[in-house]
C-alpha cells in the first residue's frame, strides 16, 4: 500500500504458500464473494507476507466500499458514456453515488438509460426504461431474441436460403428463454430458503 507497487495474483499465491505449506492442502468451499469458508480452522498461525518492494502491507488492487474511485479510471468510464448511444443498468440500485452519478452525467447528456432490476433505483426519475424482474430471465431472453435472429439471418447470408422470421417466433423464444431462466432462478432460491440467512447470502 506504501510503495504501490502491484503483483500478479499468482505470485502472490506462490508466495502465500511458501509460507503456509499446510494450507495448501486444505479444500474449502468457494462463496461468491471470493472468500472461503475455513469456519473451525485456527487462523493464529497463518503468516501473511508483506510486500516484496518494501516490506509493508497489501491489498487486492480493488476498490472497497468506502474507498473512492480512481479519477482516471473515472475519466475513462466518463469518456466511454458520452461516446455511447445509450446506458443500461442492470441489477443495481445504483444507492451509491460512484454507479449514481454516471446515470446523472447519461441524463444531462440526453443519452437514454434502461435499467432491469428487482425494486426501486436512485435514478428512477432519470430511466427512459424500467424493467421490473430477474436479470437472469430478463438477459435470458434477450440472448434467446438475438440468438433466433441471427441463425437465420446467418443462414440466409450464407447460404442463400430465405428463412422468414415471424413476430410469433420471437415471442416464443423470448418465453423460452425466460422460463429457463426462471427455472435456473427459483432452484437456487429454493435452496437458499433452506439454509442460514449468513449461507443464503454467501452462496445463493
Amino acid at each position: 500500500m506504501s510503495c504501490e507497487q502491484r503483483i500478479p495474483r499468482e505470485e502472490w499465491q506462490q508466495l502465500l504458500i511458501e509460507r503456509n505449506p499446510e494450507w495448501a492442502q486444505l479444500d474449502a468451499r468457494e462463496a461468491p464473494d471470493g472468500d472461503a469458508d475455513l469456519e473451525s480452522r485456527d487462523f493464529s498461525d497463518f503468516e501473511v507476507p508483506p510486500c516484496p518492494y518494501c516490506g509493508g502491507l497489501l491489498k487486492p488492487d480493488v476498490v472497497f466500499f468506502g474507498e473512492s474511485v480512481p479519477r482516471d479510471r473515472v475519466d475513462r468510464a466518463m469518456q466511454g458514456l458520452h461516446q455511447a448511444d445509450a446506458m443500461l443498468v442492470v441489477g443495481s440500485s445504483l444507492m451509491v453515488y460512484s454507479g449514481f452519478r454516471f446515470a446523472q452525467a447519461a441524463a444531462e447528456a440526453g443519452i437514454p438509460i434502461a435499467a432491469i432490476n428487482l425494486g426501486s433505483t436512485r435514478a428512477d426519475s432519470l430511466l427512459s426504461l424500467k424493467v421490473s424482474q430477474p436479470c437472469a430471465e430478463t438477459l435470458g431472453g434477450l440472448v434467446g431474441i438475438l440468438v433466433g435472429v441471427a441463425i437465420p439471418l446467418s443462414v440466409q447470408l450464407f447460404a442463400d436460403i430465405r428463412i422468414p422470421i415471424s413476430a410469433l417466433a420471437i415471442v416464443v423464444a423470448f418465453g423460452v428463454s425466460c422460463l429457463v431462466g426462471l427455472v435456473f432462478g427459483i432452484l437456487p432460491a429454493n435452496r437458499a430458503a433452506s439454509l442460514n440467512p449468513t449461507d443464503a447470502l454467501r452462496y445463493e
